[in-house]
């Protein structure tokens, strides 16, 4: 029984295995690559809430503008004004104001000045300036080559703005020129204290001829007068006497007039003067010393 099953074992080998082996292998089955996964998109972000903060407007304010003159051309804060001597009250918006006035002279002033919130600002203007001087009596003023009117030893004159010449002479004094500056609102005063003109000429023999020929004319004509001229030299004396009288007084005028020409006008010579300088805007007074 035994040998029965291993023939049939044998059999079955040698059969079955060779069509096993010619049978296909099964095939492998392949798997497809995975599919690219897409990143997740980000949350959009969250808008909060901004608190937004409105600023008041400025309250407007307000301009005094001191003028010296009327004017008809002027610009304040870009719109245009016209401007009364004195002050001037503009009402403008709050922050810094610029303002331009021309005056009648030619002189145009230019400036700018903060206007605060519900405030007042300040400002001036001037076209001119002043000078006032005080001089000794006889004296004589020029400025800028134009005689002043000198009235109870004053000056007081409207000037523009910036330096003027001014010349001052007298008789028996050094005259003296300067320049002086001047500033809008302001008056410049001067006194002129001048120095003594003294010149040491010798005018001795001048005098000694003057007096010396003027008391031999004199006794030449009394000599003629009351007595006999004859009995004392004759008339030859009497116009020898009345000759060199002559002489003497006639070189001693001469020479003292060639002293005096020699002396002649007392010189104008460039100099200084003490300034002071006092502001006469709104009613204000500020003492400055200046020398020019």
């Amino acid at each position: 029984m035994l040998h029965r099953a291993l023939l049939i074992l044998s059999l079955f080998t040698l059969v079955a295995l060779p069509a096993l082996a010619k049978a296909p292998a099964p095939k492998k089955k392949t798997e497809a690559p995975p599919a690219p996964v897409a990143p997740a998109p980000e949350p959009a972000p969250v808008a909060l809430p901004v608190a937004v903060t409105v600023e008041a407007p400025l309250a407007p304010g307000s301009l005094v503008l001191v003028v010296d003159a009327d004017t008809d051309e002027a610009t304040v804060g870009g719109q245009a004004a016209s401007l009364k001597k004195g002050e001037n009250k503009l009402g403008l918006p709050a922050g810094n104001v610029a303002y331009v006035v021309k005056f009648s002279n030619g002189l145009t002033v230019k400036g700018d000045v903060k206007v605060p919130a519900g405030g007042e600002a300040r400002a001036e203007a001037w076209s001119a300036g002043k000078l006032l001087l005080h001089v000794g009596e006889g004296a004589k003023v020029e400025i800028d080559g134009k005689v002043a009117q000198v009235a109870s030893g004053q000056v007081l004159q409207d000037v523009g703005i910036g330096a003027h010449t001014v010349v001052v002479t007298q008789p028996g004094y050094i005259g003296r020129k300067a320049s002086v500056d001047v500033t809008g609102g302001h008056t410049a005063e001067i006194t002129a204290n001048l120095d003594k003109f003294d010149v040491p000429v010798d005018n001795t023999l001048a005098w000694v001829g003057i007096v010396g020929g003027g008391a031999l004319i004199v006794t030449a004509l009394v000599i003629d007068a009351v007595t006999q001229y004859d009995k004392v030299g004759g008339e030859a004396t009497r116009w020898s006497l009345f000759g060199v009288g002559t002489a003497g007084f006639v070189g001693g005028t001469l020479l003292l007039k060639h002293n005096l020409d020699e002396v002649g006008t007392p010189p104008t010579k460039d100099g200084t003067f003490d300034v002071k300088v006092s502001r006469w805007g709104n009613g204000a007074m500020a003492l400055l010393g200046w020398r020019f």
